[in-house]
């Protein structure tokens, strides 16, 4: 008769013993702690690389990322030395000089370094982005504003001649309240022209950088932890590239 008794007592121990060592294995949503690429400190770093089939305004195919543990960093692009500091009265980087004003510079432009933002971790994958036009906001904030027509902008209004098709643009404008008002026309630096009309807005006290659009990455983690393959989308509105980045830890 002391048998069952005896077993009873002995599941019941069992049970107890279960119910104090339970672990908890979460609800499958989260990685677990020390899962590669599931953590902003698994991307801090110097990253350097290239972009496949690909090539920047100055010829090169390299982008060179940092990153601290927060995710706070640069995106650099190409070979080119770091930009000068903007000429308010001259083009905007330098190179745009050569251009015509009405040419359309590339998004995101070599030597400078664009702020990495919002980098989050989402499936072991890395994902930020940046904007473009922050590299135009100290050269707009320096420009005088004219009106132009019912609004503003930071040249005397525009017309540009050319003599032939192999002669340089010859850019004018007028400092009267009129931009079609012929009197009192003045010569305008063109390249000047060309970052005012391309990469500014005015209001009637002061200029900004133009919103022209966004850039973002997306990558993971590769060679355990030493690669960081992706692709960088540049979306200027109606237009959207997509080029795949390779880079390896430095």
């Amino acid at each position: 008769m002391t048998q069952p008794t005896t077993s009873l007592a002995l599941l019941l121990t069992l049970a107890a013993g279960c119910t104090a060592s339970k672990v908890d294995i979460g609800d499958g949503t989260a990685p677990p702690p020390g899962v590669l690429g599931a953590s902003l400190t698994d991307y801090a770093g110097t990253w350097d690389g290239y972009a496949e089939a690909f090539t920047w305004n100055d010829g090169s195919d390299r982008i060179r990322i940092t990153l601290d543990a927060n995710g706070a960093g640069t995106i650099r692009l190409g070979n080119a030395p770091d930009l000068a500091p903007p000429d308010p009265d001259r083009a905007y980087p330098a190179s745009r000089g050569n251009l015509h004003p009405m040419d359309v510079l590339p998004l995101l432009i070599a030597g400078y370094g664009y702020p990495v933002l919002d980098a989050q971790v989402d499936s072991r994958r890395i994902r930020f982005n940046t904007t473009p036009h922050v590299m135009f906001e100290q050269w707009c904030s320096m420009q005088a504003v004219y009106p132009w027509f019912s609004e503003f902008a930071c040249v005397p209004g525009l017309s540009i001649g050319q003599a032939d098709r192999n002669s340089a643009p010859v850019c004018r404008g007028n400092v009267s309240d009129d931009p079609l008002d012929p009197r009192n026309q003045v010569v305008l630096d063109c390249g000047h022209a060309s970052t005012c009309m391309g990469s500014c807005s005015c209001d009637a006290t002061h200029c900004f950088a133009r919103d022209q659009g966004s850039a973002r990455i997306d990558a993971a983690l590769g060679d355990g932890g030493e690669s960081l393959e992706g692709t960088l989308v540049i979306d200027r509105f109606s237009v959207v590239e997509r080029i795949t980045v390779r880079m390896t830890r430095m």
